[in-house]
């Protein structure tokens, strides 16, 4: 049965109604099976009569009624079997529930949305865009905008028309902690933030920006793994805090955001990295969000929101909805049309396709892509293929109050790309800089980042694995990777560039190689490191190595007690023993040993020199209880211990 539905919907649109439902209700109530065939080869010659291209490689995307297609916002003609078949419109209320324009690069995008700007335009709905590659000031030199007032800002080059935004000032009305958690969970997203950095984080959103944020963290002193969390928070308050986004955000006067939701307004974010522009947008849509929620009216268009390379903010994770997902699907009942655009809809979560009401899929040629469209428009399995079939000038629509998806043409909207300079947009700007008080703002002290790190900072990964040096100075490379998470690759990277910078100074140590602090080490760690034991790391080696023998065969062990080195306690004996490299004053270590209670007394050597100077020290100096003292070389202690 579904197959003669299948050619019945194929004919539909090319017959008129009446005779139309008389073949398909004369097909479903005939019992004569010879009848029936008669019908069904009627049916296969109408098909091979008003749609000859059936066999060929045509996109045939039957459309429903005429009456149907039609809305207040025309978009372009419907086309079925190569002939136009009635113009398409989106109607008021189903821009609040969102649209999405899918294609790869060159297949019409700008285009379309060009067409839906001009439309906007025409009914007088204020909108902000965010342009990724400055395709939209191009709209100020197209005849159709002459007499628009369209503002355009370039975000984070603040040589043109800066834009000023403070995130951290809340809309009115909101409470600060909602406000702060919330921020932090966009800035969560869009920079890679763990739940341990996020905690990091909250410990200075009270500040009251972001640079002050990053003063305070400076200032914090962290251990063990919250040092990898605090060095996290540290790189992300660097990037919003860096030159062109800094200003931008710590600027001590911002643009009204309600003022400018009553206007036509384009930001420019090429000025920005990727993560920059997506804190931007996410951090707007929030406050506009929170702004409209404080309004009474509900599911009234207010204003439209068009975001290009709309992944970045609606990005496929393993979480089921994040932040902004929940944004997009509250925000369309209180008022804000939501127009997403992007190359790649596999990479967007599943979420945000979800909740777009009309979809307009221009070519596609990656297979990951064709699939989540796919689904998203509910194509059948041999109508799939349609989405790499499309020229330009079309488009597949999918709306809520069609059935089945058509096949749209638009019209072309030419622009000339690059006919408006930045000095064209600058004199553009000037009037309104001028009357909001904005031409000359009071600038935020400018961040202590000037241009490009120089080669001999040190990373934040590379302070990590310093002060893990200065902790545990005798752990081995591999454990000390393990430790702190990194591949040994990696760790053997940032070992080369501690070197290269001075901080520490290789030393092979009873055939381990290990590493100390230099001076410059020292000074890089300030106060925050205190060196474990006395002694240079060396003697520091040796009583670790013995200590960790002793503790694995349940001894008791106390480092530098009573001024000796290393004692070993069992419940029976107790062991004294001083480490001797030879740099140290000899007579005096052995006169406090000698002194010092014990049942065992030991002097470890780490060299054969200074195994000789000791035991002519305790044959020329009246050392007490010497003839107790015993004197062995660190290895032969090692490989036979004494057992208490």
């Amino acid at each position: 049965m579904d197959w003669i539905e299948d050619k019945l919907r194929i004919l539909k649109p090319m017959l008129p109604a009446r005779q139309w439902n008389y073949l398909r209700l004369g097909y479903l109530s005939e019992k004569d099976f010879r009848r029936k065939k008669e019908i069904e080869n009627m049916i296969d010659l109408l098909i091979a009569k008003h749609v000859p291209n059936l066999k060929m490689e045509t996109i045939l995307l039957p459309p429903p009624e005429r009456d149907q297609l039609s809305g207040e916002y025309p978009i372009g003609e419907a086309v079925y079997a190569e002939k136009p078949y009635g113009f398409f419109g989106v109607r008021e209320g189903e821009w609040i529930r969102h649209c999405g324009i899918f294609g790869k690069t060159g297949s019409g995008k700008t285009t379309l949305s060009a067409r839906i700007i001009r439309e906007l335009c025409r009914h007088r709905n204020p909108f902000l865009i965010f342009d990724y590659k400055r395709n939209y000031r191009d709209l100020l030199k197209h005849p159709d905008f002459q007499n628009e007032e369209i503002l355009v800002f370039t975000v984070g080059r603040n040589n043109l028309v800066p834009f000023y935004f403070n995130p951290k000032i809340p809309p009115p009305g909101v409470e600060e902690y909602v406000w702060q958690k919330q921020l932090a969970q966009i800035i969560e997203k869009v920079y890679l933030l763990g739940p341990g950095a996020n905690d990091v984080f909250m410990e200075s959103a009270g500040e009251a920006t972001f640079r002050d944020m990053q003063q305070r963290v400076l200032k914090q002193r962290k251990k063990a793994r919250e040092l990898l969390w605090w060095a996290s928070v540290k790189r992300t308050l660097n990037a919003i805090n860096y030159p062109g986004l800094g200003e931008m955000v710590n600027s001590p006067k911002s643009y009204s955001i309600p003022e400018l939701l009553n206007r036509k307004v384009i930001l420019e974010l090429d000025g920005l990295s990727a993560s920059d522009q997506a804190f931007i947008i996410g951090t707007l849509l929030l406050w506009i969000y929170h702004f409209r929620m404080r309004q009474p009216e509900r599911e009234i268009l207010k204003h439209f929101i068009i975001i290009e390379e709309a992944h970045h903010l609606f990005l496929k994770t393993g979480k089921e909805e994040d932040i902004a997902d929940i944004i997009m699907r509250e925000i369309r009942e209180l008022g804000e049309a939501m127009v997403i655009i992007d190359q790649h809809p596999s990479k967007m979560s599943v979420s945000a396709l979800g909740n777009l009401s009309t979809k307009f899929v221009m070519n596609l040629s990656l297979n990951e892509d064709v699939f989540a469209v796919a689904n998203a428009m509910l194509l059948e399995k041999d109508e799939r293929k349609y989405l790499s079939m499309l020229t330009l000038g079309q488009t597949i629509c999918r709306s809520d109050r069609l059935q089945h998806p058509i096949l749209l043409s638009v019209p072309g909207f030419p622009l000339q790309k690059g006919a408006v300079t930045d000095e064209n947009l600058k004199k553009h700007m000037e009037k309104y800089l001028k009357d909001s008080g904005m031409e000359n703002p009071p600038l935020a002290e400018r961040s202590t980042l000037q241009g490009l790190p120089k080669k001999e900072t040190l990373s934040p990964l590379g302070r990590i694995l310093l002060e893990h040096i200065a902790q545990k100075p005798v752990l081995g490379l591999v454990k000390r990777f393990k430790e702190l998470g990194f591949k040994v690759s990696y760790g053997y990277k940032v070992i080369e560039e501690l070197v290269s910078l001075d901080l520490i100074t290789p030393l092979t140590i009873d055939g381990n190689k290990l590493y100390d602090l230099t001076l410059n080490g020292k000074r890089a760690l300030g106060r925050r490191m205190r060196q474990k034991g006395r002694g240079g790391l060396e003697h520091r080696y040796y009583i670790e190595k013995i200590k960790e023998h002793y503790l694995q065969n349940d001894g008791f062990t106390f480092v530098e007690k009573d001024d000796i080195d290393l004692v070993v306690e069992s419940f029976e004996r107790r062991m004294a023993v001083q480490v001797e490299t030879g740099k140290s004053d000899i007579q005096a270590n052995l006169t406090k040993l000698g002194k010092f209670k014990a049942d065992l007394k030991y002097v470890v050597t780490t060299n054969p020199e200074t195994e000789l100077r000791i035991r002519k020290t305790l044959q020329d100096f009246l050392i007490p209880e010497r003839e107790k003292i015993f004197v062995l070389y660190a290895k032969d202690f090692l490989s036979h211990p004494p057992v208490l």
